[in-house]
């Protein structure tokens, strides 16, 4: 595997830089699941659809990718804008040499690699689903050019402009599919991480989402960089024909509780992206909510 020194030296100047899918519709005359066929207000995720319950093998990568990164949507630039400025910053002048990152239930967003390519020499993606894993491999060795647009915004905050293609090698030749979850992390692994709209997607139980929280940045070693996207107050979402779960409660309130005890002292800042009033993503959510922040401890 090329080393990704040799494939992104220079990608950044240094002179100063199950979330979601289509709407999750009821059958007319019933409520919007949110625990499975059971009552969700039991106590201790009693009558949860917890993620063991969920059949993720039939999540369709396809569709999923359709909807929401065919192009490039106005919350995910603002995400994107925030997530690079923030990476960014926390590297500016300080040496990167051999780096290792990990996205966390990639899902089909590839722009989480991508805005930690240029300090990774290895990146390693992280899903359940083997339709995900199957579809990850085939972007990886090929990253589509539908991308491009992802990265020209990290190239606004900074990241320095390179052709298309010496980015796609660069994603080849560093990063690994790894089909896993999100419970099985091993601790003080990775150097920065990144997990988008997973934890709050893969159950509708509150103990489980901040569990899966926890082990994301448990994963990561002491004062490490990371982002992590949450979905506001989803419903529940729709991926080709199949219902998802999701954790109606978390908000931005509640994510700022769940990482106050894991992060750095002052070290994370939670902001919520609202709905864009032209152009919703689904119907049964609030916004999106991008954390970023460094884990406990010294770098």
């Amino acid at each position: 595997m090329r080393r990704m020194t040799e494939a992104v030296s220079g990608l950044v100047n240094t002179d100063d830089d199950v979330r979601r899918a289509e709407p999750a519709s009821p059958p007319k005359g019933a409520d919007l699941p949110r625990g499975g066929d059971l009552e969700p207000d039991r106590p201790d995720g009693v009558g949860k659809r917890h993620n063991c319950d969920v059949e993720w093998e039939d999540f369709d990568s396809g569709s999923y990718w359709n909807h929401n990164y065919r192009s490039l949507r106005e919350d995910d630039r603002e995400i994107i804008r925030t997530v690079g400025s923030f990476f960014r910053k926390c590297f500016l002048g300080i040496p990167t040499d051999g780096l290792s990152g990990v996205d966390v239930g990639s899902g089909t967003n590839m722009y989480p690699a991508l805005a930690m390519l240029p300090w990774c020499e290895k990146i390693e993606l992280i899903d359940h689903s083997v339709r995900n894993v199957e579809w990850l491999q085939s972007e990886v060795s090929s990253l589509r050019s539908t991308w491009r647009p992802f990265w020209d915004e990290l190239c606004s905050v900074g990241y320095e402009r390179k052709d298309f293609p010496r980015v796609r090698a660069a994603i080849a030749g560093s990063t690994r599919v790894v089909r896993s979850n999100v419970f099985e992390l091993t601790e003080n692994t990775y150097d920065i991480g990144t997990m988008f709209f997973v934890a709050e997607s893969m159950t509708d139980d509150e103990n489980e989402f901040e569990k899966a929280t926890e082990c994301f940045l448990r994963s990561l070693r002491p004062g490490a960089p990371f982002a992590a996207a949450f979905m506001d107050s989803s419903e529940g979402y729709v991926v080709g024909d199949k219902l998802f779960p999701a954790v109606h409660e978390v908000t931005k309130t509640r994510v700022e509780n769940v990482l106050a005890g894991l992060v750095a002292d002052g070290e994370v800042t939670v902001d919520k992206i609202r709905v864009p009033p032209t152009d919703p993503l689904r119907d049964g959510y609030e916004g999106m909510l991008i954390a970023v922040g460094r884990t406990r401890g010294n770098p």
